[in-house]
């Protein structure tokens, strides 16, 4: 379960998501180490095509209860975002307690007053701001599909989740033959349009930004359950696919 901190687009620069999940497990802190780590993140380049932009930070941690861990950020891990302007280079500290699923975190960078902001536990942040329907969806979804993902074939339940094949907000139900089983990254990239399936063979196709990490998965053939979403339920996300790529 990750950290997830919540900015705003006011409060950091250059313009960062709403919604960045750290990968700071909650319940591993014990386990943590000082180290090198690196946090993806998708976003819109200069072109306004979405791309992969990759955060790397040295982790340091002063044990105790609470315990302090620190993510510094710096110029010479993050050559290719500091020359595009992508990152602000600066340090974010975060202060955790034992069983704490909430609180603040501080960032700090050179010209700038630190900036306190919050930060959720991921199972807390999610199941405040699930939809009623969402259990049940996801449930059906998953029986459907056999607890497997459509694409990869994962089955670590926890990694799991119910995409809407119609999106709910363009007229899409809550019925499970609406849904389709998939990865959580997969998830994402299904909903961005970097990843869509054709519905003229069933097959995956991948847009060139993310060929290089996903390219393993094109050409994938899916095979729908019986009780689930019909072919042609494909076909709206697909032309958005096919209107994303040729931007």
């Amino acid at each position: 379960m990750g950290i997830i901190v919540k900015w705003t687009r006011s409060e950091a620069g250059p313009s960062c998501p709403d919604e960045y999940v750290d990968e700071i497990d909650s319940d591993e802190i014990s386990k943590l180490r000082a180290r090198k780590i690196s946090t993806r993140s998708w976003g819109k380049d200069e072109n306004g095509k979405y791309t992969c932009f990759v955060f790397r930070a040295n982790l340091e941690i002063d044990r105790g209860n609470p315990t302090t861990i620190r993510l510094k950020y710096l110029e010479k891990d993050n050559k290719d975002l500091v020359s595009k302007g992508w990152i602000a280079l600066g340090t974010s500290t975060l202060t955790i307690a034992d069983g704490q699923r909430s609180g603040t975190l501080s960032w700090t960078t050179n010209g700038q007053s630190p900036i306190v902001v919050e930060w959720y536990d991921s199972r807390k942040y999610h199941k405040g701001l699930a939809r009623p329907e969402q259990p049940a969806f996801r449930g059906g979804v998953m029986e459907l599909f056999g607890s497997k993902c459509a694409i990869t074939g994962c089955v670590v339940h926890e990694a799991l989740e119910a995409a809407h094949v119609i999106p709910v907000s363009e007229g899409g139900s809550y019925a499970p033959d609406n849904g389709i089983l998939l990865r959580r990254d997969i998830h994402r990239l299904f909903d961005l349009n970097l990843l869509a399936i054709n519905p003229e063979c069933l097959e995956v196709n991948i847009a060139d930004q993310i060929s290089n990490d996903y390219g393993q998965y094109a050409k994938t053939a899916v095979n729908l359950p019986d009780s689930g979403p019909k072919v042609s339920d494909f076909s709206h996300r697909w032309k958005q696919f096919l209107r994303f790529a040729s931007n």
